[in-house]
């Protein structure tokens, strides 16, 4: 059950004895261990509360390991420094269906032993912008079925038939094949670039 407990911005005691606290005193600190919950009133109307597990991270530089998931939140004003993207090798697959998960990497590469059929999964939702980079070796060497995709053709219009797209893809080497979507997958447009 969680406790609720005000604390004004003053040290000593209120009318019922309670000790009161300073918080953001220089040097002051709040620390409670074990399973809780807390809420601290700033104001009448302003509420903070703390999670009952983990540690908060505080306002300034903060260095976080492991996986932080923002759960779809918007990242706003941020400069990336250092920063890389996840790659996927899928290896040499030569039959089936490989299909490309955006969620898994948005950087995969693929080498090309046999007949495939080609899928993608996992889009960003609609009004997000996705973009997937396959690295795609020896994509001529075999029969490949590829999705609906609108492949952007060099005159800009495009066409949903790979064949009608303008470009040969290696039978031995490599080719950049750009997938992006806004509409969570359900409108794909497509690139090779060499």
């Amino acid at each position: 059950m969680a406790t609720s407990k005000n604390f004004v911005a003053k040290n000593g005691l209120d009318n019922n004895g309670n000790a009161l606290l300073n918080v953001g005193a220089a040097g002051s600190s709040l620390s409670q261990s074990g399973a809780f919950a807390l809420t601290l009133t700033a104001t009448a109307t302003t509420n903070v509360t703390l999670p009952t597990t983990g540690t908060l991270a505080v306002v300034g530089a903060n260095t976080f390991t492991g996986a932080q998931n923002f759960n779809g939140q918007q990242l706003t004003s941020a400069l990336l420094k250092n920063s890389a993207f996840v790659y996927v090798d899928k290896g040499t697959v030569s039959s089936g269906t490989v299909t490309f998960d955006y969620s898994a990497g948005s950087n995969q590469r693929l080498q090309v032993g046999g007949a495939l059929t080609l899928a993608t999964s996992t889009w960003p939702n609609s009004g997000n912008m996705g973009e997937l980079v396959i690295e795609l070796v020896n994509g001529a060497s075999a029969t490949l079925t590829w999705p609906t995709i609108n492949w952007i053709k060099s005159d800009g219009t495009t066409t949903t038939t790979f064949s009608s797209n303008g470009v040969t893809l290696q039978t031995s080497g490599t080719d950049f094949v750009i997938l992006w979507t806004r509409d969570g997958g359900s409108t794909i447009y497509g690139k090779i670039v060499r």
